[in-house]
């Protein structure tokens, strides 16, 4: 199936798009800013690129096997293992040679720049130094995954699946996805589906389900925080902009899907209201400590 032969049309009867993912594979970050860019897009909404410390884990379990361990020394610093059965019988034990270490340096000496530390690898080895840089400037299914999860949530899209993996993105920022998503396309193997929703009632019956869901979720979020009472003034202000995004979310699904979830915007605007209170008195206790 090419994503790029689906016709989304937008008629009266649709409401937005469903959209799930399938990736095969790593993604050039350079490949991907090119067409990111040429579509027009914010360049501040591409994702980060890996750490030099996720790169260097990467590439080191990238040479790890059966008998060959990776491990962890300290943060930065890895060694390759290897792991042999010596004795006989009852006096079996494990004994472990270490064939390399891998470490990350600040220090110029070695290379090392303001934002790109140095990597020192005893003995050398030029295949987890390939890799690390090749991890440096690419990301990996799980980089792209959660990228493209919160590119959802940017979006207003609604979650179908209680383990995610389905997504409704509603029409007024549905153009917005089709661009980024074609780019991502473009710059790599990988696909993003999207298949129109139309607002036929088994469609809106998933959808509402999917943001009645979300929004239960946030009001219990709200209400743990208001019951523990362990968050300063900062920490519930946080919350107070939450629940009015919530809030503002939960009126929008109900302008497009012709329905009205009152009580639900009845409670998280109580919470709201509570938790603007209680970032006051919090606000009073810290001024009168100071």
């Amino acid at each position: 199936m090419n994503t790029k032969n689906v016709m989304i049309t937008e008629d009266s009867n649709t409401a937005g798009a469903l959209i799930w993912w399938e990736l095969t594979g790593k993604v050039d970050y350079a490949s991907l800013t090119t067409e990111w860019t040429a579509a027009g897009l914010d360049p501040a909404l591409l994702p980060e690129l890996p750490s030099a410390l996720s790169a260097l884990h990467r590439a080191v379990h990238d040479f790890a096997g059966k008998r060959t361990l990776a491990r962890r020394l300290d943060a930065g610093h890895w060694a390759l293992v290897e792991e042999a059965i010596v004795g006989v019988g009852a006096g079996k034990k494990p004994s472990y040679i270490v064939h390399i270490t891998a470490r990350l340096s600040d220090d110029p000496a070695h290379g090392a720049t303001d934002d790109n530390p140095a990597l020192i690898i005893e003995p050398e080895h030029n295949g987890i130094r390939e890799r690390f840089e090749e991890y440096k400037a690419k990301l990996d299914t799980n980089d792209v995954s959660n990228w493209l999860i919160k590119r959802c949530v940017a979006h207003a899209a609604v979650s179908l699946r209680k383990l995610g993996g389905l997504y409704f993105v509603p029409r007024g920022t549905l153009d917005q996805f089709r661009a980024e998503a074609r780019a991502l396309e473009k710059a790599s193997g990988n696909n993003i589906w999207r298949a129109p929703a139309l607002r036929a009632e088994e469609a809106v019956a998933a959808v509402l389900a999917g943001i009645t869901a979300e929004a239960e979720a946030e009001a219990a979020r709200f209400e743990e925080a208001l019951i523990e009472g362990k968050l300063g003034e900062r920490g519930l202000n946080n919350r107070v902009g939450d629940a009015q995004k919530m809030k503002a979310k939960l009126a929008h699904y109900e302008e497009l899907l012709g329905v009205s979830l009152g009580a639900l915007g009845e409670k998280l605007e109580r919470l709201r209201a509570n938790l603007a209170a209680a970032a006051l008195m919090a606000a009073a206790d810290e001024s009168e400590a100071a």
